[in-house]
């Protein structure tokens, strides 16, 4: 068919070249012809204004031997002279050669005349050959549209027109799925073989469907059961909790009871489940209290800290400090509330009881901040089987693009893998890694694991790191539990008074003398001058009633000095920055330290 293309095209293409070749040849000829005209009327001219002057009575009948000069002038004009002027000219020689000044004079007013009766022929034939020449661009042009005419006569029946059948013949197959096509030429069978080429396609495109959609299930299969794999992992997580964690469905129904729970409860998770756990779990004068607040969270509040009494499956009664928080689905729709507790055990214990609440809100901003890390990656996951789907339905097959896809559901669990295992390592005991670990890993880290809380609260988070492969010695908890109070700090200063528009900036970089320094700054409302000198006492806060008992910067103090650094903090220009100084630290070398996840 690409042949045959060609082969038309290249006999359009001479046909229309013999055409403009003919055309120019004879816009050329007529063109020379009124050049040559021009040319000769000029030359013309030129002889008679010269005749005119030398043939002229005066010079003639003033000058000694008349009789020799007037045949000389003559014999010089005789080719202008010529047919016309024959007459004039015998009467001119036989005046000149008797001296009749008077009859010379009457031949030479004869001799102009035929002068510019020869000049207004030459301006005749001048103006008949541009009258001609006047037709000529209409004339090119009426036979430039009948030969273009007849080149797409040809296209449209060789090609176009086959061309445009086969089109309507593949979308009505596209619609129907029967393929029929009728080729109405006489000998371009071509078209025709093409015809029966793409009715083969479809056939073994349909053969090949199911095996493809089966290769579909098998990937969507593979990535259901990873994705259960790491649901198991979280809920390990949560089950091996400290803490009373349960969660609940829209409608109050328990789908979820961690271990601790049912200690405190006495109903073990397969009892629990599918229970109300209003009726099951609270007395009367909790039961209301519990409904609003459970009310407020599905519409996407948060409730924090409040006391519920729950009932034991023995009678007795445990008293819970709760914190209510939204569950949400992959697409971000509220689909249940998770409760997060923590035993009270009387009045005695009320301070220890605050610094369990403290911890445990901690793990509860980890957790969700660790949720929304989570989701990320399982929302790509999603996107990148749905359009591993699609690319299944649309021929060709691409088997790269395929692969690029499953690729990256494998390289989003791994993601996802990393994060709980990092979940895992936040809650152990601190001992030193042996050669230490990388500063700036573990600051990334932080600020990702933190990210989600300030984002959803509509803070905005800056993050620069100009930290290499620098290690430090010691754990990396020493510097992410204090790094990660820091920045609840800082939100929380900016939810409490800060602008319209918060904002939270953590830097990190070496200093002059080779160690590092970290600062986390906000916008927030700070403290009054004379309370900055006892932000470092312990169980010193601003927020009475919060369950923030006032440890969170000594203990972070406490743990950046077990690095032999220091931690300030400072307030200026309507904004609050705590700076971290570490020691100097040395350059990774082979093989690598290990870097905790």
């Amino acid at each position: 068919m690409a042949l045959r293309l060609r082969t038309t095209l290249m006999r359009t293409l001479v046909v229309l070249g013999c055409f403009v070749l003919v055309v120019e040849m004879l816009v050329v000829q007529r063109i020379q012809s009124l050049r040559d005209r021009q040319r000769d009327l000029i030359e013309v001219q030129q002889q008679i204004r010269l005749a005119e002057r030398e043939l002229n009575p005066a010079i003639i009948f003033s000058s000694s031997g008349e009789g020799a000069t007037i045949q000389a002038q003559l014999a010089r004009f005789g080719d202008l002279l010529g047919d016309c002027c024959r007459p004039t000219v015998a009467a001119l020689s036989s005046a000149a050669a008797v001296q009749d000044r008077a009859a010379y004079q009457l031949a030479y007013q004869d001799l102009r005349t035929a002068f510019d009766n020869t000049v207004d022929d030459h301006l005749a034939e001048i103006d008949t050959v541009m009258t001609v020449n006047a037709w000529l661009p209409w004339g090119f042009l009426a036979l430039l549209a009948i030969v273009l005419t007849v080149a797409w006569r040809v296209l449209q029946r060789n090609f176009l027109g086959p061309i445009v059948r086969l089109h309507g013949a593949v979308r009505r197959a596209d619609r129907t799925g029967s393929f029929d096509f009728t080729n109405r030429a006489v000998d371009y069978r071509e078209i025709g073989d093409l015809a029966v080429s793409f009715d083969n396609l479809l056939t073994r495109l349909s053969s090949e469907l199911a095996g493809r959609e089966l290769a579909l299930r098998e990937a969507r299969d593979m990535a259901r059961r990873e994705s259960e794999r790491v649901s198991a992992e979280l809920t390990e997580l949560i089950d091996g909790s400290p803490s009373p964690i349960f969660s609940l469905d829209l409608e109050g129904r328990i789908t979820h009871w961690n271990r601790k729970m049912g200690t405190v409860s006495g109903l073990d998770e397969c009892t629990a489940k599918g229970q109300f756990f209003v009726k099951q779990c609270l007395q009367g004068t909790d039961q209301p209290v519990f409904e609003r607040h459970f009310l407020s969270v599905v519409e996407g509040g948060e409730i924090q800290e409040f006391q519920l009494t729950v009932i034991s499956a023995t009678g007795s009664h445990a008293r819970l400090l709760a914190s209510l928080t939204p569950r949400r689905s992959y697409g971000g729709d509220i689909v249940g509330v998770t409760c997060f507790g923590q035993p009270v055990s009387g009045f005695l214990l009320e301070t220890a009881r605050s610094v369990e609440q403290q911890r445990v809100t901690q793990f509860s901003e980890l957790a969700s901040s660790a949720a929304h890390q989570l989701n990320q990656p399982l929302q790509k996951m999603r996107l990148y089987l749905a359009n591993a789907q699609n690319r299944l339905r649309v021929e060709p097959l691409d088997r790269a693009v395929l692969v690029e896809k499953l690729g990256g559901v494998d390289g989003q669990l791994s993601a996802v893998s990393e994060i709980i295992e990092h979940l895992r390592e936040f809650g152990r005991p601190v001992k030193p890694l042996p050669g230490g670990f990388q500063l700036g890993t573990v600051i990334d880290r932080c600020v990702q694991l933190s990210r989600g809380g300030l984002v959803e609260r509509g803070i905005r988070v800056i993050f620069d790191n100009d930290l290499g492969d620098q290690i430090i010695t010691g754990h990396p908890l020493q510097i992410e539990k204090p790094l990660i109070a820091l920045i609840n700090n800082a939100r929380d200063a900016v939810i409490d008074g800060g602008p319209l528009q918060g904002e939270v900036k953590v830097s990190a970089a070496l200093g002059a003398d080779g160690g590092a320094r970290i600062v986390v700054s906000d916008n927030g409302n700070g403290l009054s001058p004379d309370l900055h000198r006892r932000i470092f006492e312990p169980f010193f806060t601003t927020r009475d009633g919060s369950g923030n008992v006032g440890l969170g910067l000594s203990v972070a103090q406490a743990m950046i000095e077990g690095l032999n650094g220091s931690l300030e903090v400072t307030f200026h220009s309507g904004r609050t920055e705590a700076v971290i100084k570490l020691p100097p630290m040395s350059e990774p070398k082979d093989p690598d330290p290990v870097v905790a996840e």
